[in-house]
């Protein structure tokens, strides 16, 4: 093996070490939130579990005559649009305990409730009913629901992947070239920045798809005639205070529906608190700081009329543009999973009577108001230059898996 085989097979194993490391980051946000709830419901399940046990043999010990009743006065009963009657009880002058309850007749005011005290709290069987042993199902069916939600989206992305490769099957007047020996006559997909060409290429030379993977949808910034377009970051001064701001409102709610908490309760608050929020947010930063180092995609300067593509370190003049090319074809990715894919490129005339075509972005424009435009629309719009469609059929996309 030739030293530029040696190389090629290196950038190639390079490209598809960076491929697995960015799909990891796509995946492990979602599996950690969905570790996150399973854990969430499991705690709940064995927290209930265990209130109902104890609940059970609070009413075992009632029943047996263990505990005596203690009349309670009901004090006040007053409207609550959450929870129906909110209902104040006291053996004095001032309440010690407050219930809730969907009815009131046979309850009003002035009128006595059995309770039976256990430490420094009531059981008030004519209010406190149980519900534990459904309840803990409840929550552990809800902690689980990440696992069929996630696999539904990711089946129904596969389906709908096939749906759209089983359907792209009209014929394109697309035929890729071939070299003597029967070989396509196109480099492989990631292995170069560009490709050169003698004379003005034909569609078929121009099928393979070029540079780096694009992880994520892409934004873009538009200031003084100067159009730049990056990878989309998470917009952590909004995602941090509002997850902040979600966790407060958890807090508070437990604390005062619960109040005041036990030992299990404390456990889960500070699990929120000293676990799962400081990890979400450093796998956030985590996300952002890979996807900022790989730098701005391209950006227009209306002004001075140049196209400046930032990761190939290349200008280009209005005058040097040739056409924009828009490449939409099947790829395979490193999964194994088929989907369609689309490329803008640029083609450029050289000073020695050669063109180069060079990536400028995947996918479409992310701006909503632009949606309906391709990107090789619109940067042809700017520089007043043809657009070069080509298609590629789910039989040509397979023919040029190796592309």
């Amino acid at each position: 093996m030739d030293k530029d085989d040696t190389s090629k097979s290196q950038s190639g194993l390079r490209q598809s070490a960076l491929v697995r490391y960015f799909k990891l980051l796509g995946l492990v946000g979602p599996l950690l939130f969905a570790v996150a709830w399973m854990a969430f419901g499991i705690f709940a399940f064995f927290l209930i579990r265990a209130w109902g046990i104890q609940y059970d043999r609070r009413m075992a010990m009632i029943e047996r005559g263990e505990i005596k009743p203690e009349m309670l006065h009901v004090m006040s009963i007053s409207k609550d649009e959450d929870r129906g009657w909110s209902i104040a009880l006291g053996n004095g002058d001032k309440p010690i305990e407050w219930r809730s309850d969907n009815k009131i007749d046979d309850i009003s005011v002035g009128g006595k409730v059995a309770a039976y005290r256990f430490g420094d709290k009531y059981l008030i069987p004519q209010f406190d009913r149980g519900g534990f042993n459904w309840g803990k199902w409840v929550f552990l069916g809800v902690g689980l629901l990440p696992i069929p939600v996630i696999g539904g989206v990711v089946l129904f992305k596969r389906l709908r992947a096939r749906k759209r490769y089983l359907a792209a099957g009209a014929v394109t007047e697309v035929a890729p070239r071939r070299g003597s020996s029967g070989a396509l006559l196109i480099p492989k997909a990631f292995s170069r920045s560009s490709i050169s060409f003698d004379s003005v290429p034909d569609d078929a030379q121009l099928v393979c798809l070029l540079g780096d993977r694009d992880w994520g949808p892409v934004k873009e910034a538009e200031e003084g005639g100067l159009l730049t377009v990056r990878p989309w970051l998470f917009p952590m001064k909004f995602v941090a205070p509002w997850m902040v701001f979600t966790l407060v409102v958890g807090t508070a709610a437990t604390i005062y529906v619960h109040h005041p908490l036990d030992a299990a309760l404390w456990w889960f608050l500070a699990f929120g608190w000293l676990l799962c929020l400081p990890a979400t947010l450093a796998l956030m930063i985590a996300i952002n700081r890979s996807l900022a180092k790989k730098g701005d995609l391209f950006k227009v300067d209306s002004a001075r009329r140049t196209l400046e593509l930032c990761r190939a370190g290349r200008t280009i003049k209005a005058d040097e543009i040739v056409a924009f090319t828009m490449l939409t074809r099947w790829y395979r990715d490193a999964s194994g999973t088929w989907d369609e894919r689309n490329q803008t490129s640029v083609l450029v005339r050289l000073p020695n009577h050669r063109f180069e075509l060079y990536p400028v972005v995947r996918g479409s424009s992310q701006n909503w108001q632009l949606r309906k435009l391709t990107w090789a629309d619109r940067l042809a719009n700017i520089f007043q230059v043809p657009v070069r469609r080509i298609e590629l059929n789910r039989s040509e996309s397979r023919e040029l898996n190796d592309c």
